[in-house]
């Protein structure tokens, strides 16, 4: 084989290869679009169930809620009736446990009032030094 046909077939061979790595780039930027896409597709999944997963949780709690609300209601209804039922007890039994007299305990104190000035002093300076 002579020369010129050697570098002629090493130029075809490196032209062969030179379109495969531009066929092989553009084949790996289109498989990273998939695997974008399919990321986003995948996060718009995961978005959608968290999505609904809350909206029955939200549901949930605003049946809980307006059945709370009702009971309220049902029960703000009800102390009419029983707080006049209620009212009369309570007020027996105080009168009952009261004693005849009223007893009134003192106490001596230990220290003389004058040493709750100094406490105050105390405490300013202590104020001040911070």
């Amino acid at each position: 084989m002579s020369r010129s046909e050697e570098l002629e077939q090493l130029r075809s061979k490196k032209s062969e290869l030179h379109e495969e790595s531009l066929t092989l780039e553009q084949k790996e930027k289109n498989l990273e679009e998939a695997v974008l896409i399919l990321e986003e597709k995948i996060s718009i999944a995961e978005y959608k169930n968290g999505n609904a997963t809350r909206k029955e949780a939200i549901a949930r709690l605003e049946g809980k809620m307006s059945e709370l609300e009702e009971r309220l209601k049902a029960i703000a209804k009800e102390p009419d009736t029983t707080a006049t039922e209620e009212a009369p007890q309570e007020t027996t039994k105080t009168t009952q446990e009261e004693p005849e007299e009223s007893v009134v305990t003192v106490t001596a104190l230990e220290e003389p009032m004058e040493a709750q000035p100094e406490t105050a002093d105390k405490q300013k300076k202590k104020r001040r030094l911070f």
